[in-house]
């Protein structure tokens, strides 16, 4: 089975790679996170481009918010974070005040990721899922589809081979140790 280690230690530290808060520290919630390696987090950002600017952003297991607060780094709009654990949304909080990203930036907000897939009523152009390997589920994959604005991106990182989603097309799978991150698009 692919797993992402877990991080059972109290929360450290990650570094942004670029844009504005480039070099800046952020917190990291501990627990059962595991935040994206600054590998991974510049293939995805180096592949998704120019599209990231004025983009708005939505970043479902956000963890500590690295990922999104990446993207708000290089450009982006505003990036809506979601993540189950109370500790990780007020990390993510916390380092969004300490950057002095505003709230009409970024918010974090506490949601089970099948229930934000199902409800949600927005849709957005950019949407980054960075699930662990050990909750991975396809069919919460799947259901991401729905959360994507007309011809918008899905970045799901996962283990093994890529599953195909209805209506979205599969742009491309790269791989890191035994992590896999594929590019999708919402084909209308």
């Amino acid at each position: 089975m692919f797993r992402k280690k877990k991080n059972t230690q109290p929360g450290g530290e990650v570094r942004i790679i670029s844009g504005e808060y480039k070099g800046r520290k952020i917190k990291t919630p501990g627990g059962n996170t595991h935040p994206m390696g600054e590998r991974e987090r510049n293939a995805i950002f180096n592949a998704i481009g120019d599209q990231i600017y004025g983009a708005f952003v939505m970043d479902l297991y956000a963890g500590s918010g690295a990922i999104g607060i990446e993207a708000l780094s290089r450009g982006a709009n505003f990036v809506l974070f979601i993540d189950k654990d109370p500790r990780a949304v007020d990390t993510i909080n916390e380092n969004l005040r300490n950057l002095g990203i505003s709230p009409f930036q970024g918010g974090a907000i506490q949601s089970d990721i099948n229930l934000a897939a199902r409800t949600a009523t927005d849709r957005y152009p950019i949407v980054i899922a960075d699930p662990p390997y050990d909750e991975y589920d396809p069919k919460i994959a799947k259901s991401l589809a729905r959360l994507l604005s007309p011809y918008g991106a899905l970045i799901l990182s996962h283990p093994g081979e890529p599953v195909e989603i209805k209506g979205l097309k599969l742009l491309k799978t790269s791989k890191y140790a035994n992590c896999h991150i594929s590019f999708y698009q919402k084909m209308d």
